[in-house]
């Protein structure tokens, strides 16, 4: 062990050296310093990993579970593992299980280092949580030089399961007046060549002003996958009853475009009621009433159809709909956004009525989905984007998928694993290893040649000084 922690003792000394007198003869400059002790840890992190290793290697091979259940059925069997610092080759021993006959690399089973496994764990973490904001080819360029395939960051997605929704802990329960809830989705294209429907909803307690022109939400919680309307609104009930008092809260406001699914959310959270987003209100507002006004150049229609929305008056918003629509070619465009607005009446009554809410869901879908799922040219198959959906709204949660996906490797190699190294053989080993080293006599450290120390004392930096 001593001799172990000189050699790494002095190829840290011996490269710190060099680096120092190259940087007091100019020949390095910061980025040069960086670069060169960088790789100096790279290489004292491969040495120190070896050593691990090879003394994990040794105590498995000496245990008595290993010995009453295992025979050695072949020594030094090469392995290489792409880290964070490069990779690593390591030998191990394949055993032969004395009672069924199987083979296994007992070590790499100890470590939950998996059979096909060619990219360390932690490495494989940065790769799970990168992956939501690139594409996998990009991740791969960036965390490994491009030395893996891009299907090996898909390899790691599919091995976790898919993130349930309420995944995250929900905090103590609170007592609001008031909750707000925008329902969206986004269009995903599929391998197949068609579109699959990602729903999104985001519940909170309101917004406040961050800047002149952006507001943020308090205590949002977002919720996605393609599942059923009744799943997806029942998960959404599930958080609001665990995290809210409902017998505190009198108003819960649903906000969105109107589609049949949002509104179903109605029927499933309490004391609920739907407000039209404001962006679709205008979209389709806007599109007959120009179309009206350019084929008959009149505003009476349209002035009544402002008056109806302004006073809540369904009576006369439904006779200057039927009105503007008889005088207006039709199209297919123009007669679904009069239906549209004819089946809407209930979320802008309650919109007119609520000024204070302010609803606009195409934002959360642009922020958590569109942007990795549906803005590039990409083929999604169905499980592919409903677990890459889930991944984005657990970050945006607040999640940390680095942690996510180390943990819930470490639950799967837990019952996976075959042997626990016995007291005995361990406490030997141990006793190896609790030595202080502290004010040990490493040679190199001791006795340091001193050159780079001559070296500065004998520059003109210095002496200028």
């Amino acid at each position: 062990m001593n001799n172990i922690i000189q050699q790494i003792a002095k190829s840290v000394v011996e490269n710190l050296e060099e680096v120092l007198i190259n940087s007091l003869e100019n020949k390095y400059n910061f980025a040069d310093i960086v670069e060169q002790l960088t790789i100096t840890g790279k290489k004292v992190t491969k040495d120190m990993l070896s050593y691990v290793l090879e003394e994990l290697e040794v105590t498995i091979r000496d245990s008595t579970e290993r010995k009453n259940k295992f025979t050695i059925h072949k020594r030094e069997v090469p392995r290489k593992l792409l880290c964070d610092f490069g990779e690593i080759e390591f030998e191990r021993t394949y055993y032969k299980n004395k009672i069924d006959g199987s083979y296994t690399y007992l070590l790499d089973n100890f470590l939950d280092i998996a059979k096909s496994q060619r990219i360390e764990t932690n490495l494989r973490s940065k790769l799970y949580k990168n992956s939501t904001k690139m594409s996998y080819q990009e991740a791969v360029n960036i965390f490994t030089n491009g030395e893996i395939s891009r299907q090996s960051v898909l390899n790691i997605i599919q091995e976790i399961e898919k993130i349930d929704n309420l995944e995250l802990e929900i905090p103590e329960k609170k007592e609001v007046k008031e909750l707000f809830i925008e329902a969206d989705e986004d269009h995903v294209a599929t391998q197949t060549k068609g579109n699959k429907e990602m729903k999104l909803i985001s519940v909170y307690e309101g917004k406040e002003k961050e800047s002149k022109s952006r507001r943020r939400t308090i205590n949002k919680r977002s919720f996605t996958g393609t599942m059923s309307p009744e799943e997806i609104w029942f998960e959404v009930l599930d958080y609001i009853d665990q995290a809210y008092d409902l017998d505190k809260v009198k108003n819960i406001y649903i906000g969105g475009d109107g589609a049949s699914w949002i509104k179903r959310g109605i029927k499933i959270i309490p004391k609920s009621k739907y407000v039209i987003d404001s962006y679709h209100l205008e979209k389709y507002l806007k599109l007959v009433l120009n179309r009206y006004i350019e084929e008959t150049g009149e505003i009476s229609e349209p002035s009544k159809l402002e008056i109806a929305i302004n006073n809540v008056d369904h009576k006369l918003y439904k006779e200057a709909l039927k009105n503007m629509e008889a005088h207006t070619d039709s199209s297919v465009n123009i007669t679904n956004a009069y239906k549209y607005l004819r089946n809407q009446w209930e979320g802008i009554k309650n919109k007119i009525e609520n000024p204070h809410v302010k609803i606009s869901a195409e934002g959360q879908v642009s922020h958590i989905l569109s942007s990795r799922l549906s803005s590039r040219p990409l083929g999604w198959s169905e499980e592919g984007m409903d677990k890459m959906a889930r991944m984005r709204v657990y970050q945006d949660n607040g999640g940390d998928l680095e942690e996510y996906y180390l943990h819930k490797r470490k639950e799967k190699h837990k019952k996976a694993r075959i042997i626990e190294l016995d007291q005995k053989v361990t406490t030997k080993r141990k006793t190896l290893y609790n030595n202080d080293y502290i004010g040990t006599n490493i040679e190199i450290l001791s006795k340091s040649s001193g050159k780079w120390l001559k070296q500065w004392l004998n520059t003109d930096f210095l002496k200028s000084m």
